[in-house]
């Protein structure tokens, strides 16, 4: 398990590779540079068998990315979580993956409650073709400055989904599918939209980690089982 905490910057040469519940977690990392790289791995991401990659409660400042990583993700039965993080004055896309992201097995890609202020690109980007198999993409609350979210070539398969709740990008909240697909998150007909006022585990919460998710004061609350931490119970 690799934990960080407040940094300039955080280099990662060689890449990473997590498995047996592996865990790359980040929680309060403060990272400010004079638009350079914040969190960069020049090499891959591979986690399997109940594996965590998240970055939770962070700030990242004036970086020209907040995260970036040069080679292949590979996620099989594991999580990439994004959670309560502010990128902010970021010179070009927020979260940017310059190859290709595999999601299989169960995985999960959650990007929640994350605020990018970013005038020039969007929050997240993907070069290559971003594939899920049997797998969940969530984006839940986040706000973009710009009218555009994402950038990436999505293809789903094996009953994989992309859910989307409540997410505000260009000073309004997304309410549909057709808007959510003007907002850069692929077809229409593949994007399932859930009510604001909705509480529902496998949109809100790493499913694996979760025993319940219900209502708390407005906010949807997950209430982790065994092996499942924080919020999102990742």
């Amino acid at each position: 398990m690799a934990v960080f905490r407040d940094a300039v910057a955080v280099l990662v040469v060689g890449g990473v590779a997590l498995s047996s519940r592996g865990a790359m977690y980040a929680d309060g990392l403060s990272v400010q540079t004079a638009l350079g790289l914040c969190v960069s791995v020049e090499g891959g991401v591979a986690a399997s068998g109940g594996s965590v990659v998240a970055f939770v409660d962070s700030d990242f400042l004036l970086c020209k990315h907040a995260v970036s990583v040069r080679g292949a993700v590979s996620v099989l039965g594991s999580a990439v979580a994004l959670v309560r993080s502010d990128f902010l004055s970021t010179e070009d896309y927020a979260v940017a993956f310059y190859s290709t992201v595999s999601l299989a097995g169960g995985s999960m890609l959650l990007a929640k409650d994350n605020v990018h202020d970013g005038v020039s690109r969007e929050m997240l980007h993907a070069a290559g073709a971003v594939t899920a198999a049997g797998s969940t993409l969530s984006f839940v609350r986040n706000r973009a400055l710009l009218p555009r979210m994402l950038s990436l070539s999505l293809s789903l398969s094996d009953g994989a989904r992309l859910r989307v709740a409540c997410n505000d990008a260009g000073g309004g909240v997304l309410s549909t599918a057709e808007e959510y697909a003007a907002a850069g998150f692929g077809d229409a007909g593949s994007i399932d939209v859930v009510g604001c006022d909705a509480c529902d585990r496998d949109t809100h919460c790493y499913a694996p980690g979760t025993a319940s998710a219900s209502m708390k004061n407005g906010v949807c609350v997950c209430v982790c089982g065994s092996g499942g931490h924080g919020e999102a119970c990742v």
